[in-house]
């Protein structure tokens, strides 16, 4: 389904480019630099941001990575001219990487957090940019211009996500709100799943009905010592520990949070 807000916002920042050539060169002169723009953002996240801190692994730094490199081929296209054809969705992608953040747990509030750094890392290059380029006049409307764009643009890609992650979020709870607890009570009391929803809920997640089961129980030292907050993120980040200690391609993802 076609994006018809952000199809109006890229026809209204081209023209905005068309009348700026000085700000249209800077954005051009990002090509290439997908790889520098998401080390600088990583890195930040990484000191920024506790939820990030035990969600990075291979996986995630690679889908991260592509987004990365997604979001800059779409922000170079605007000012080239690489319309869509009216029934493509602009920022599909975006959608598709806040269904993956869901499915692995990542809280909005972490993904919003990368948007915002994002932000101050292309502000940053292109203020820069233009520092090295023409009349000081100039350099002060294409600034302008560009100040406007990125607040306009990870304006929309956040309301884009926070709303896709909204939905497959939803769409989680949904369908193990029924039978979860109920599966992870037998699973705890040594009995394998034999009715039809928590056999459906093991296919969903993973687990092969041949398969051997154990149950690890863990708790993490300290985590009810901080305030709800910080619990909340301990939980969570210790929750994606357990994933990268024990794969869920080969173990299944079956995880509860208890007391």
């Amino acid at each position: 389904m076609a994006d018809s807000r952000g199809r109006a916002l890229i026809r209204q920042w081209r023209a905005a480019f068309d009348a700026d050539p000085l700000a249209s060169k800077t954005i051009l002169g990002l090509r290439g630099r997908s790889a520098e723009i998401w080390r600088r953002t990583f890195e930040l996240l990484r000191l920024e941001s506790p939820e990030y801190r035990n969600a990075i692994d291979d996986e995630f730094s690679e889908e991260s990575r592509a987004h990365c490199g997604q979001l800059l081929s779409t922000i170079v296209a605007i000012p080239k001219g690489r319309a869509a054809r009216p029934d493509d969705d602009p920022f599909d992608f975006v959608r598709t990487h806040a269904e993956w953040r869901a499915r692995r747990q990542v809280p909005l509030v972490a993904s919003l957090h990368a948007y915002r750094l994002a932000h101050r890392t292309y502000s940053e290059l292109t203020q820069a940019a233009l520092a090295e380029e023409g009349r000081a006049e100039d350099i002060v409307r294409s600034l302008t211009m560009l100040s406007t764009f990125w607040m306009q643009l990870f304006d929309h890609v956040g309301a884009v996500l926070a709303e896709a992650h909204a939905v497959e979020e939803g769409m989680i709870i949904a369908q193990g709100a029924r039978g979860y607890a109920a599966l992870v009570d037998g699973l705890l009391r040594g009995q394998r799943p034999t009715d039809p929803e928590a056999q459906r809920l093991c296919a969903l997640c993973g687990i092969r009905p041949d398969m051997a089961l154990a149950v690890a129980v863990a708790r993490p030292h300290g985590a009810t010592d901080s305030g709800v907050v910080e619990r909340e993120v301990a939980l969570r980040s210790f929750v994606r520990l357990i994933e990268q200690a024990l794969s869920p391609a080969a173990f299944g993802r079956v995880i509860d949070i208890r007391g």
